[in-house]
């Protein structure tokens, strides 16, 4: 890029060095088949973002019930 004879020069470009990680873990958890947890967390960091705030971390959970395997 910016490569040519400067009166005929129809392309330009530049080029930046940016950086992104991410990592993940998540935890499930069944108890007699019926009572369900799961917990996640993922945390992010970016080259992007500003100084002091370039990572961030983002836990989740849920539970669940399943109906169908109780007894009534």
């Amino acid at each position: 890029m910016d490569n040519g004879l400067p009166d005929t020069q129809l392309n330009s470009g530049s080029s930046t060095l940016n950086g992104l990680e991410s990592l993940f873990g998540r935890f499930n958890y069944a108890y007699k088949n019926k009572y369900l947890l799961e917990a996640n967390v993922r945390k992010d960091a970016s080259s992007r973002f500003a100084k002091g705030y370039r990572s961030a971390t983002f836990p989740s959970f849920s539970l669940g019930w399943v109906v169908s395997e109780e007894g009534f």
